[in-house]
């Protein structure tokens, strides 16, 4: 089994590698003409991109290349739930995050402000950096694990790998606290993300569910500086276990065999 999955172990390694220089770029020469005060370390999103091409090209060739470049704006078998639960599953946990603070005076600012001019830009924006990522995290290994470990570690492989190629760039503006806590935020939404896709199948829907969580974030008061994450992960946990629980019940959501097929 491990045998099978070395070149994809090989993959997460390479993607945090490979931003090393994004990173080092990020600490000596910070810049700030990028959108929505993003770090230039964000860039480092083409680096799963990059290497996705590779690994298709290896395994495909050219059919592999083409595959790689529609997947991501792939329609074909969505359904209408898939879709909608992939849009608002943030937004709705971010809206019952903010009431719970609102109602528990809890971290929110005097003049609440919230960016809805700002959204179509947002929208876009982080739609677009979602697809060099979801490419990468999902479409290259998100299959390959979920037959091997099922969705539950596959979610939780990922979103550790996918935490610990955030985590430099988080320290280098935010407290120890906080990228503890939003290391434990990834973890969790990539969880949700492997249920999607195992489920569907469907590249698009988890770069729809990747960009609605930036855009929740960013578009919170104000400007995404006052959300909690602890709030935000309280929630998700007990709702992410009820998903398992219906996944496994009513969808493809099930437990690897002992012996890895």
């Amino acid at each position: 089994m491990i045998d099978a999955l070395k070149k994809y172990y090989l993959f997460l390694f390479l993607v945090i590698l490979f931003s090393i220089p994004f990173y080092s770029i990020a600490v000596f020469f910070p810049v700030d003409f990028l959108p929505f005060n993003l770090p230039i370390s964000s860039l480092m999103i083409f680096v799963p991109c990059i290497l996705s091409l590779i690994y298709s090209y290896h395994e495909l060739r050219r059919s592999g290349i083409k595959h790689f470049i529609s997947c991501a704006f792939n329609c074909k078998g969505l359904d209408i739930k898939s879709t909608l639960f992939s849009f608002f599953y943030i937004p709705v946990i971010a809206c019952l995050a903010f009431l719970i603070q609102y109602f528990c005076k809890y971290n929110v600012p005097q003049n609440i402000v919230i960016a809805l001019n700002e959204l179509p830009l947002m929208f876009i924006l982080y739609f677009l950096s979602a697809i060099p990522e979801e490419i990468g995290w999902t479409y290259i290994v998100t299959g390959k694990f979920s037959k091997y470990y099922g969705p539950v570690y596959t979610g939780f492989i990922i979103g550790l790998f996918w935490a610990v190629w955030h985590i430099l760039p988080w320290s280098l503006s935010h407290s120890a606290e906080w990228v503890i806590f939003m290391s434990l935020y990834t973890v969790l939404i990539r969880a949700v993300m492997v249920f999607i896709y195992v489920n569907n199948k469907n590249l698009l829907l988890a770069v729809i569910f990747h960009t609605m969580s930036n855009v929740s974030v960013t578009i919170f008061p104000n400007n995404g500086s006052h959300f909690s994450l602890q709030i935000f992960c309280i929630i998700i946990m007990p709702v992410l276990v009820l998903q398992f629980l219906f996944y496994r019940k009513y969808g493809k959501c099930h437990l690897p065999a002992r012996n890895g097929v």
